[in-house]
């Protein structure tokens, strides 16, 4: 067994935002967050490539600290972090017990803010996931995330939150979120939509009735439901994981593996997958026709030649 050396850029890297005073001179833009007397040195090339709406703010900056607003100073370092190729800041393994104390629960509503804000679609996914896998969801937050996801095409949490608020449907209409719903005609639809989809798919998994909304959600399985449902899965199963249609995250990672992209809406992610497929048929149609074509025109070519050659 030999030692064998890690490639040590990634760690220089963070070094720069971490040891600012070990590397003086090399940041070529400051920010100056809400005011306050901090002020984060960062490098443009490196923004450039992992937070292209932040360096287009700071392009043109000198070394006069730039300020930034409407984000707080610690989902402002989480962003710099992960643009430095920093991991989220957690522990291991999360508590599902007590899930507000960890950084990336507590703050990933203002996490995804900030992705969003400053282009950053993987840190906006993976915290998006996060709060979908560790079942952040309660009665008293539902409204507010499902209004949130839908705003910001966070396709992933607005499905969840949809199974949440269906399977809870007794304890919810007369709600928060029942008020909310009725600012958004679109979204009320939607939720009919989905609500009635599961009788259908109890019926067409043999499952009988959907009965009464049950429970089951704020479980702490961390996300390990990897199915598109089942016959004995709850409602909220039923919408979250569907056999009728790809789900979310199925989505994602089939969209992925053919380097499209996987940020938007379900209807987006629906109509990319939709495209890459009648893209990839279409070729193989046309050169299977000319192949065909060929085949016919040289076969009557033959044909030709030997009456010729016979007569």
């Amino acid at each position: 067994h030999y030692y064998t050396p890690r490639n040590p850029c990634l760690n220089n890297l963070q070094k720069l935002l971490l040891q600012p005073d070990n590397n003086e001179g090399l940041a070529d833009v400051h920010f100056q967050i809400n005011d306050e007397e901090e002020v984060i040195p960062a490098h443009k090339l490196i923004l450039k490539m992992n937070a292209p709406e932040l360096y287009l703010l700071c392009q043109d900056a000198d070394t006069t600290p730039l300020p930034i607003t409407g984000i707080s100073a610690q989902v402002f370092e989480i962003v710099l972090w992960y643009a430095y190729g920093g991991t989220f800041p957690k522990r291991e393994p999360i508590k599902a017990s007590s899930p507000e104390k960890e950084p990336i629960l507590k703050l990933g509503l203002e996490i995804i803010e900030a992705a969003d804000r400053y282009g950053m679609v993987e840190l906006k996914l993976l915290a998006e996931t996060y709060l979908v896998a560790y079942r952040v969801m309660r009665k008293h937050n539902v409204a507010d995330m499902l209004l949130f996801a839908d705003a910001k095409n966070c396709a992933l949490l607005k499905e969840y939150a949809f199974a949440y608020a269906i399977s809870r449907s007794r304890d919810i209409i007369n709600s928060e979120l029942s008020a909310k719903l009725k600012e958004s005609n679109s979204l009320l639809q939607e939720l009919f939509v989905a609500a009635a989809e599961i009788p259908e798919r109890r019926a067409s998994m043999g499952g009988g009735s959907a009965g009464g909304a049950t429970g089951g959600g704020g479980g702490n399985n961390g996300g390990s439901n990897s199915h598109c449902g089942n016959s004995n899965d709850s409602d909220e199963d039923l919408v979250f994981h569907r056999r009728s249609s790809m789900c979310v995250n199925e989505l994602r990672i089939e969209l992925s593996e053919n380097d499209l992209e996987v940020d938007g809406s379900k209807e987006m992610l629906e109509s990319r997958l939709q495209q890459m497929r009648l893209q990839q048929y279409t070729p193989r149609s046309s050169v299977s026709t000319q192949s065909s074509s060929s085949s016919i025109a040289f076969s009557l070519e033959t044909q030709e030649s030997d009456r010729r050659f016979r007569g």
